[in-house]
């Protein structure tokens, strides 16, 4: 049976244990010694954990000085480290070779190089080696013999990442990247029977639509700014080009998850082209149906009857306000009353018509189910 060689990063779970354990100590001295605290807490805890043959704990010595002469700006921009926390590197190598487990420490070497070799000789000698750090770069040393130890939460909480698991951990990366909601990312990787093609494809399109809204906006800030710099000012037109596609950003900030997820990317994008393809007068327009619906609801909450004649203007309103911006044919009371149902359940739809008047998107609601029956 092959042995098991733990290697602690030193200065890594100093870090986390430093941030980690807010409560104040010190030793009789007035040493603080919070790190020191959580440090041994990881360690032991670890050790209860993985049952390592051995523990050898790492540490920096010194400048890393054959990166800085590879490259004169790596770590430049660190901040130095706080003194409560340098005062207690001491300390804890004093307690690890009091408790026999071996300090490693290297002039101009950091943990992590340490860390490195270990592995490599440890995978020569068909040792399992397993590297405690929080340091992100030590998963390229993931192998069949290879493994990473870091925290999740707090300082005792831990995650084992062998090739397989930091292979996952990429592809996570790479789809939160291209922010894809995490509930998909983990039905693609972990649902056989999900259509990831499709979710892909989806995705895609969205990201497509999201550029295409970019390169609108970025065109339109480089006019903006042309015309402040004396290459004459933007034409009406350009501005009111400008402000829709700053309504459609603002829309898709604030709603567009929610919308793509009950309606389809398909009615969405169609919805952004019919109010990016509007003139000033079918702007207009919808202005005057949406004020139009405000005050025919307020007229129905004052009446006190979501059946009344009050109550059907303000739904038949909004009926056609929606139309003003659905895409022709499409619309359905289904999906009218689809909508009212969604303005009570999300409170930042909820807001919009409680501007009006307390209870006021659920009076809506029940004005469009009798508009609707």
């Amino acid at each position: 049976m092959s042995k098991k060689i733990a290697v602690i990063d030193g200065n890594s779970l100093m870090h986390r244990a430093y941030h980690a354990v807010q409560t104040p100590m010190t030793a009789k001295d007035g040493t603080p010694t919070n790190a020191v605290f959580g440090f041994l807490t990881m360690l032991c805890k670890f050790i209860e954990m993985a049952s390592p043959d051995a523990v050898v704990c790492a540490f920096d010595a010194g400048k890393p000085v054959h990166r800085i002469e590879a490259m004169a700006q790596y770590k430049a921009q660190r901040p130095p480290m706080d003194e409560e926390l340098h005062v207690q590197f001491p300390v804890i190598q004093e307690l690890l070779e009091s408790m026999a487990i071996p300090v490693v420490k290297v002039p101009g070497w950091e943990g992590d190089d340490i860390l490195g070799t270990i592995a490599a000789r440890d995978e020569a000698l068909g040792y399992e080696t397993l590297l405690v750090t929080g340091d992100k770069d030590a998963y390229q040393l993931a192998s069949d013999k290879t493994r990473i130890v870091t925290t999740k939460k707090g300082i005792t909480d831990v995650a084992i990442y062998g090739p397989a698991e930091v292979d996952r951990l990429q592809q996570v990366l790479l789809y939160r990247e291209a922010e894809m909601p995490l509930a998909d990312i983990k039905r693609l990787l972990d649902d056989p029977a999900f259509d990831a093609r499709d979710a892909l494809v989806g995705h895609l399109r969205e990201l497509h639509a999201r550029k295409e809204r970019l390169d609108g906006l970025i065109a339109s800030v480089e006019k903006t700014l042309a015309s402040l710099e004396g290459d004459g000012p933007m034409k009406d037109e350009e501005k009111f080009e400008a402000f829709k596609q700053g309504l459609v950003d603002e829309n898709e900030k604030k709603y567009g998850k929610e919308v793509r997820e009950r309606w389809g990317d398909d009615a969405a994008d169609a919805s952004n082209a019919k109010l990016m393809g509007m003139s000033v007068e079918q702007y207009r327009q919808t202005q005057k149906l949406e004020q139009g619906v405000k005050d025919a609801l307020a007229a129905a909450m004052a009446a006190g009857d979501p059946t009344g004649e009050d109550a059907h203007r303000a739904a038949d309103l909004h009926r056609q306000w929606l139309c003003e911006f659905w895409k022709d044919g499409t619309y359905s009371k289904a999906a009218h009353l689809g909508l009212a149902e969604m303005y009570v359940a999300d409170d930042r739809f909820k807001a919009y018509y409680e501007a009006v008047a307390p209870g006021a998107a659920e009076f809506l609601r029940d004005a469009i189910k009798a508009y609707c029956a």
